[in-house]
């Protein structure tokens, strides 16, 4: 899944839409299952560093593995 597609995601989950939160986890995993990209393990997708204004040193803030 691109970052893109993931901050989409996170930004259903935060919104108050009748989709309850099982729903919302079903959607995520059921898009995360059919992405050949995997998120990035030291980040989870994000991109950000460790500190503020920074970006992830292994996927370079893309936010998928490279």
């Amino acid at each position: 899944m691109k970052s893109s597609e993931f901050c989409k995601i996170m930004n259903l989950m935060q919104q108050n839409d009748p989709l309850d939160w099982t729903q919302k986890l079903i959607l995520l995993t059921e898009m995360e299952s059919h992405d050949s990209e995997k998120l990035c393990g030291a980040c989870n997708g994000s991109g950000e560093g460790m500190y503020d204004g920074t970006v992830c040193s292994t996927c370079k803030g893309k936010g998928v593995e490279q």
